[in-house]
């Protein structure tokens, strides 16, 4: 994971004789990092005429701030005209590099506005901590200031064979989507892709975590031919700014990396390629809350970028801009699919054991089996004892319950239902799931004894294993890789799963399922434990991923939930929630539904604003301006969500 660098704020008083500099030519617009919010503007500084050759858009330098000395960004160098008085000059250039390139600034501005966030805090997750020593060896180590020169690679057929004679297109069309096949190595699918988009210019990869980028580097290297730079979190702190170094001077035609990465300042950058945009680790999970995808979206469409897609299972967000017709979209042909020969197991609720065993000791005689259990802490969802569906609420959120005795309680809008009935089979019971998944374990290492059991998980993740028979338990998104395919894979807890009380909970579960689903043999068997009638096992059945997806997207239109409307979600001091949620309901500007408050711990509450994608931008002023206001009058601040993932 990326790590934000802290305020670079210098410890020493400025000099109490800092006057102001009048023999001066220039001066300079500076966005000055401070975290504080109703300090975001640019503030503009003396430049003098000996500093102004040193002096480039997006240097570092030292500035005199308040009553302190601190640093900032040059935004704009510009002649110094009669209204410029009484300024202030800056203390010293800092950097030899122009760090922060306009392209990336425009970028920042753009994702502040959608995020309703300070832009310094972008910045900060955007230009690495600087390291003095490694602009030294960036300069002494150049190999190709001038730029990469354009390499010609020839095509493999692969693609072609997976989704027909069209996906040569991919070359003319702007920017797309690619639906990754199951029982097939995604890795292959991207390396072809960057294959034929690397001969059109240069290419930005973006991965969801770092065990990602290594199986990506694994198959680059084994090409052989490529020349890549890597920069993600994997990297130390030298290395990291290193690496951010030889990205300005071009040195790289390609470079692949985790989030942060869609910031990095490529010249003349041509192609971006995200694998898995729907993977939960795209999703920036502390200030300032953004997701690649559609950072990406904006990048694209301020520099004019080709932007693809790779995923197995893509977000409802990606799907509505395949809807409008914004993405063209490649799915794997009839031929292809049909040419899988994969078995579907599912559980009819009568011999789940008996059938779970069955595949394994099938697939033990074939190769190593996968086994994929619930994480670790899933919320206890509301469920139907009868039909088995999610409670919902009349607003469309989710129902959790808390305590043993306690009434559901919706995760959005907070109302309770004492009295609760189901509105699909009007049953008035229900059931909770629970946690468990070290039972599997056990359970499993019993029923095959003389068979080796590796486990995987997020505290100790296994990469890869051999083709030799074994049972590997893997919580969602930690599975090794096995390079001749699993010869059967086994997902467990499709309940639980498929029936968390989050908005995303069947989407991520659906990724979750497919993305493990491509490490799977073209002749493996699949094992659900889920119903036939359920929709996930129908779509597999009749090789359809989207199917599930699909009406998902029409039953968020029904009730404008994102992707057809936006969610902001803000949290604050329990004991003020009240009067900022009525600040919103007699907000006349604009149409704006208020869920909430909901309780999040002792001392905070959260409510959520639900508004159309065409008022969003505007109730996303709102919310900026209040935070903005709250801030200069020392009030309690607002944490802001903009469509978080949790919700």
């Amino acid at each position: 994971m990326a790590q934000l660098r802290p305020l670079r704020l210098i410890s020493q008083r400025a000099k109490s004789n800092y006057e102001a500099v009048v023999n001066s030519s220039y001066v300079v617009d500076v966005v000055v990092d401070t975290p504080v919010i109703h300090l975001d503007g640019l503030y503009t500084y003396a430049l003098t005429d000996s500093d102004r050759e040193f002096c480039e858009i997006g240097s570092l330098v030292k500035i005199p701030f308040g009553k302190t000395v601190t640093t900032g960004y040059v935004i704009n160098i510009r002649d110094r005209t009669v209204k410029d008085v009484a300024l202030k000059g800056i203390v010293s250039i800092i950097s030899s590099r122009a760090l922060l390139k306009p392209n990336i600034w425009s970028l920042i501005q753009s994702a502040a506005t959608r995020y309703c966030t300070n832009p310094n805090d972008l910045i900060r997750f955007a230009i690495p901590a600087r390291v003095a020593s490694s602009e030294k060896s960036a300069l002494a180590e150049s190999k190709n200031a001038a730029g990469s020169k354009l390499v010609t690679y020839p095509s493999t057929g692969l693609l072609e064979g997976i989704y027909g004679s069209k996906i040569s297109a991919i070359a003319s069309k702007k920017s797309g989507a690619i639906l990754a096949p199951t029982a097939i190595d995604t890795f292959e699918v991207l390396l072809e892709m960057i294959l034929r988009k690397i001969s059109l210019g240069s290419v930005l990869v973006i991965l969801p975590d770092v065990k990602d980028t290594d199986r990506l580097v694994e198959k680059l290297t084994r090409h052989g031919e490529i020349d890549f730079l890597r920069f993600d979190s994997s990297l130390d702190k030298s290395a990291r700014y290193l690496a951010f170094l030889r990205i300005l001077q071009g040195e790289y035609q390609l470079v692949i990396g985790n989030r942060s990465a869609i910031f990095a300042p490529i010249p003349n950058l041509q192609s971006i390629i995200i694998l898995n945009e729907s993977d939960p680790s795209n999703f920036e999970r502390r200030s300032p809350y953004t997701n690649t995808r559609d950072l990406a979206l904006l990048r694209s469409n301020n520099e004019k970028i080709s932007l693809w897609f790779l995923d197995a299972s893509p977000s409802l967000e990606l799907l509505r801009l395949v809807e409008t017709r914004w993405l063209a979209f490649f799915t794997p042909t009839v031929d292809f699919i049909r040419d899988r020969k994969w078995l579907v197991t599912s559980d009819n609720q009568e011999h789940t054991r008996k059938n779970v065993f069955s595949v394994i000791r099938h697939g033990l005689e074939q190769g190593p089996v996968l086994i994929v259990v619930a994480e670790r802490g899933y919320f206890n969802a509301a469920t139907c004892n009868q039909c088995k569906n999610q409670a919902l609420c009349k607003c469309g959120g989710k129902l959790l319950l808390g305590k043993a005795v306690a009434s559901p309680e919706c995760v959005l809008c907070a109302t309770k239902y004492p009295e609760w009935k189901c509105t699909w089979c009007n049953s008035a019971k229900f059931y909770r799931f629970q946690k468990g998944d070290e039972r599997h374990l056990e359970e499993f290492g019993k029923a095959f004894p003389k068979i080796s059991i590796t486990s995987s998980n997020a505290k100790l993740t296994k990469v890869k294993i051999s083709s030799e028979p074994a049972i590997v338990i893997a919580t969602p998104g930690c599975e090794p890789v096995c390079q001749a395919g699993y010869a059967a894979i086994v997902l467990l807890d499709g309940k639980s799963i498929f029936n968390r009380p989050f908005l995303r909970s069947e989407e991520e579960a659906r990724y979750r399922w497919l993305n493990a689903l491509t490490l799977l043999r073209p002749d493996g068997q699949i094992y659900l434990s889920l119903p036939d009638s359920h929709p996930e096992v129908q779509a597999l059945l009749q090789s359809i991923p989207l199917k599930s997806s699909r009406t998902e997207l029409e039953n968020r239109k029904s009730l404008s939930f994102p992707p057809y409307a936006r969610f902001i979600e803000i949290q604050s001091a329990s004991k003020e929630i009240n009067l900022i949620a009525e600040q919103f309901r007699r907000e006349d500007s604009i149409k704006c539904e208020v869920l909430g408050p909901t309780q999040v711990d002792k001392l905070e509450s959260k409510i959520i604003l639900k508004v159309s994608i065409a008022d969003s931008a505007k109730l996303g002023e709102i919310v900026y301006d209040l935070k903005r206001y709250r801030s200069a009058k020392a009030m309690s601040a607002l944490r802001v969500q903009v469509d978080p993932f949790t919700i």
